[in-house]
C-alpha cells in the first residue's frame, strides 16, 4: 500500500486495515503489511508493519522509484500471496515478483480512476505519474485475480483492459456503537481532505446560500490541503456564522459526529466507493451526492439523491431541511442497506478470492 491507516487515513487504507486484521482472526495467514507511509510508533497486533522506504525528495511525485525496495521486501518474505489495493507502480513490481516466485497477486480496485483511460501532460511530475500507472497497468493485466468494489469498476476493467474481475465485493465496516441521536440543531456534514477533485468550496458555497435557515450547523472534516489554494475558500468559512471546519480528525471522531448528523453531503467528481457513505449510511443519515453514486444506488433515491449539478445540490439539500419525515424514512433505509450489504460478512467473499 501507498499508506497504513496509523499515517494516512484515506479509505484504502482503512479498509486495508480492516482486512489484515481479518486475516489474522481467521489464523490461518502470517500477515505483512507493507507501506511507504506509515507511524513508526505504532504496533498492530497480530501483523508486522513493514515501511518500504521514507519519503523524499524524488520519491514524492511517484511510487516507481520504491520498486528495488519493494522488490527485496517481497524476497525476504516469500509471500504466497500478495494482496494489493489502489494502482500504484507497486501494482506492477507485486505482479513481477509474483510471476517470478510462482506467488500469487490479487488486486483491489480502488477507484474508478484505477481502471480508467490514462492523460497526462508533459510536466516531470506528471511524467512521473505515467510512468507510474504504466507499471501498475503492467500489474493490473498479470494479476491472478482482480476484485472490483462495483459492477461500474467491474465494467471499466473488462472495455479497458479486457479483464473479467474474480468478484465485486463492497467495502465493509464493523457495525457502529455510537448512540445514534438525531436531535437538533440539524447538522449537514462533510467529509474529506482538501483538493480539487473534492471540491470542498462547492460546500462551503451551500453553507453560503442556506445560512438564512435556522438551526441548521455546516460541519467540514479533513485535512485542509494547499493553504495557500484555499485561502479564499478558508476566509469564506470564517465569515459564515453557519459552518465550522473541524480539519484532520480520528475515524472515531468522523463517526460520533455522523452517529449525531442528518445530512451527509459528497462533492467530489470522481471516487472509488466512499467509505463515508457507508459510514453515514450505517448511522442513519442520508447521502446526497453531487456527482459519485455507486452503481445506480443514490439515484433510486432509497438511501439518498444523486443531484448532478450544484443547484440539484443545494435543492436536495433543502428538501431534507424542509422534510424531516423524509430525511427520517431514507435515513433508516439507509441504515437498513448498509448493515445488510456492508458488514464485514463481505470478508467472506473477499476471504475466498484470496485463497483462491
Amino acid at each position: 500500500m501507498g499508506g497504513h491507516f496509523s499515517n494516512a487515513l484515506g479509505g484504502a487504507e482503512y479498509q486495508a486495515g480492516c482486512i489484515a486484521d481479518a486475516l489474522v482472526s481467521t489464523g490461518g495467514f502470517d500477515v505483512h503489511y507493507l507501506a511507504r507511509a506509515i507511524d513508526s510508533s505504532y504496533s498492530p497486533k497480530g501483523y508486522r508493519l513493514v515501511q518500504i522506504s521514507k519519503r523524499n525528495f524524488l520519491n514524492r511525485h511517484a511510487f516507481f522509484f520504491d520498486a528495488i525496495d519493494l522488490y527485496k521486501i517481497l524476497n525476504e518474505i516469500q509471500p504466497d500471496i500478495i494482496y494489493q489495493r489502489g494502482l500504484l507502480a507497486y501494482t506492477g513490481v507485486a505482479a513481477y515478483y509474483a510471476r517470478n516466485k510462482r506467488s500469487r497477486l490479487v488486486f483491489h480496485i480502488a477507484s474508478d480512476f484505477d481502471v480508467s483511460p490514462s492523460h497526462n501532460n508533459c510536466s516531470p511530475k506528471n511524467l512521473f505519474k505515467l510512468i507510474d500507472r504504466k507499471i501498475g497497468e503492467y500489474g493490473i493485466r498479470r494479476a491472478d485475480a482482480i476484485v472490483a468494489q462495483t459492477q461500474q469498476q467491474a465494467d471499466l476493467l473488462k472495455s479497458n483492459f479486457g479483464k473479467e474481475v474474480a468478484a465485486v465485493i463492497g467495502n465493509f465496516h464493523p457495525l457502529p456503537d455510537e448512540i445514534i441521536d438525531k436531535r437538533e440543531p440539524v447538522k449537514v456534514i462533510w467529509v474529506g481532505n482538501f483538493k480539487p477533485n473534492k471540491r470542498p468550496e462547492l460546500f462551503v458555497r451551500l453553507a453560503g446560500d442556506l445560512r438564512h435557515w435556522h438551526g441548521v450547523e455546516f460541519v467540514m472534516m479533513g485535512h485542509p490541503g494547499n493553504l495557500q489554494r484555499y485561502s479564499d475558500m478558508n476566509r469564506k468559512i470564517r465569515e459564515l456564522n453557519n459552518i465550522e471546519f473541524l480539519g484532520l480528525q480520528p475515524l472515531a471522531k468522523v463517526n460520533e459526529l455522523l452517529a449525531r448528523g442528518h445530512i451527509f453531503v459528497n462533492t467530489s467528481s470522481r471516487e472509488g466507493f466512499p467509505n463515508t457513505f457507508i459510514q453515514a449510511w450505517m448511522r442513519s443519515v442520508p447521502v446526497v451526492s453531487l456527482d459519485v453514486d455507486i452503481d445506480g444506488l443514490l439515484a433510486g433515491g432509497t438511501v439518498g439523491f444523486l443531484s448532478g449539478s450544484y443547484t440539484g445540490l443545494r435543492d436536495d439539500v433543502e428538501r431534507l431541511l424542509k422534510e424531516p419525515d423524509l430525511r427520517n424514512r431514507i435515513g433508516l433505509q439507509a441504515s437498513e442497506y448498509a448493515v445488510a450489504n456492508h458488514s464485514l460478512g463481505n470478508f467472506k467473499e473477499l476471504l475466498r478470492v484470496i485463497r483462491g
